[in-house]
């Protein structure tokens, strides 16, 4: 746990604020360098021996939209925009107390504005705030979420291609339109132009972590990617590639032609990305957010069937929507198991749909 700040600036912030605000305190040093990607400062704070306090002073990033950001900073400070982070291991007074002036500090040679989120305000701008209006409450809605898992040899960039190019044909919502490996996110791919996402998954499968993250247009809130990466192996790992994106309920739970759109897309996609094990689900109790949907203690949560990018198996919960690859099929030994439809048998996408639109439909390749 640690006391956050976030600072929204026009300007980037760099090393030579920092060192300026460590030179005019004694008892405060630093390691590090403000700047360089997925790196951070560590301020030492020393009042009295052997009672240090600790300050963590993240780089910035590019805040593109204003939906990247809190809807104080955004008032203050229009994107495109910087956006730091501060942040007080063990949320001590000291600490508080010196990331505070470091953030006021770095708003005033930057312009820009301070977020304490914990207490969901802006306590310090070049200009001041306007009266807060008040907010209706946040709507809690229903999330529908589509699920492949393919197989290791399936993380070339090659079958981002066959993703993207599948999703152009059957759902141009769910096309993305930003995508990166943290938020905000940083890159942005325009229409028809495969060369960025192309060149993002190639970064990923590179990556440790191996995640890419995915923002498209309603209703299709995005998705993610997750590749094998290049982390080391550990013992009784099974590598699986994981491709996943999110609907809003609101539109597809209550349409039924994008109820039909979306169980066609999973099908299409089932069998084009050659996934061994496909799921479509629905959650309850989302918060629907300007930046996104938000997950709070009410909101449900559902297995995942892999574990830090490793297959864990078929959880026992039950889903909306099911595909299986036929090796995994015969594997199985599932004896008739409700409405399920051989994709080559020819059977109309309507009827997938029609009668207890939210029953498991089994799809097997």
């Amino acid at each position: 746990m640690s006391y956050d700040l976030t600072i929204a600036t026009r300007e980037k912030p760099i090393q030579l604020y920092l060192q300026e605000f460590a030179a005019a305190r004694s008892g405060l040093t630093y390691e590090g360098r403000l700047g360089e990607e997925f790196s951070n400062v560590i301020i030492t704070v020393r009042d009295k021996p052997g009672l240090d306090a600790f300050v963590e002073l993240y780089s910035p990033v590019r805040a593109i939209e204003s939906e990247d950001i809190d809807e104080g900073l955004a008032a203050l400070v229009t994107p495109p925009c910087w956006l730091t982070e501060l942040g007080v291991p063990g949320f001590t007074k000291r600490g508080i107390e010196v990331a505070k002036e470091l953030a006021r500090h770095i708003a005033e040679r930057c312009q820009g504005a301070v977020l304490d989120p914990q207490v969901g305000s802006v306590i310090w701008a070049v200009s001041p705030p306007e009266p807060p209006q008040s907010r209706s409450k946040d709507e809690r809605i229903r999330e529908v979420n589509l699920e492949w898992y393919l197989p290791p040899s399936r993380a070339a960039p090659d079958t981002g291609l066959i993703f993207l190019a599948t999703l152009r044909r059957h759902c141009q919502e769910a096309v993305p339109v930003r995508l990166g490996k943290f938020e905000p996110l940083q890159g942005r791919l325009e229409s028809s132009r495969d060369e960025p996402f192309f060149a993002a998954w190639s970064d990923t499968g590179r990556d440790p972590l191996g995640m890419l993250i995915l923002k498209s247009k309603a209703p299709c809130f995005g998705g993610s990617i997750h590749l094998p990466g290049s982390r080391p192996l550990r013992a009784g790992d099974r590598p699986v590639t994981k491709i996943s994106l999110e609907f809003d309920g609101r539109i597809v739970c209550t349409h039924e032609s994008w109820r039909e759109k979306v169980v066609n897309l999973f099908a299409e996609l089932s069998r084009a990305l050659g996934a061994f094990y496909g799921r479509g689900y629905v959650l309850r109790n989302i918060i629907a957010s300007r930046g996104g949907p938000v997950f709070d203690g009410k909101s449900e949560s559902y297995p995942s069937a892999s574990i830090r990018g490793s297959w864990c198996g078929i959880p026992p919960t039950p889903a909306w929507l099911l595909w299986f690859g036929g090796t995994l099929w015969r594997a199985c030994s599932v004896s008739s198991p409700p409405r399920v439809h051989l994709l080559d048998s020819g059977l109309s996408r309507s009827t997938w749909t029609s009668s207890a639109p939210w029953g498991s439909i089994f799809l097997i390749g």
